[in-house]
């Protein structure tokens, strides 16, 4: 029998099924760049702020109700003399680097959080992607880090 999310996906046509996939093979598949896209989600950028559909298809469908949640309202300002602010919704990416650390976390203590050792957005998300790269060519196979239902943070 199919999930509703496996129905659903069958249904709009969006990417082909996929077997259920490993946190590991999950955090590889986002730092991987996907065919279509010019860059892999977890890219060093602590700066932006994205849409959903920039993580849309460089995500594992599996984060996607996860990463919906991360979403908050920015102020930006063109320049510290003007009045001018722009208010928009978005993910921040350094928040989404933050994220899938602590869902590494989650599942693997022995995992060292990268983001904290670091002040500002560049060094804190390049130490993140750093991180995440070396943990999943790390000796732990794939398979014993299983994807887990839920997630707080």
């Amino acid at each position: 029998m199919m999930s509703h999310v496996a129905k659903k996906r069958k249904i709009e046509g969006d990417r082909p099924l996929l077997p259920a996939m490993s946190l590991k093979d999950e955090v590889v598949f986002a730092l991987t760049t996907q065919s279509g896209e010019s860059e892999p989600a977890i890219n060093a950028d602590g700066s932006s702020i994205n849409t959903f559909a920039y993580y849309e298809h460089k995500t594992p469908i599996t984060w996607h109700d996860d990463i919906k949640t991360l979403i908050i309202e920015h102020e930006t300002r063109a320049t510290s003399s003007t009045q001018y602010a722009k208010h928009t919704s978005g993910i921040s990416s350094l928040a989404f680097h933050m994220w899938v650390e602590n869902k590494v976390k989650t599942c693997d203590r022995t995992y060292s959080i990268r983001y904290l050792q670091y002040y500002g957005t560049y060094l804190a998300a390049y130490a993140s992607m750093c991180g995440l790269n070396e943990w999943v060519q790390s000796s732990t196979p794939s398979n014993e880090i299983l994807l887990k239902k839920s997630y707080s943070f």
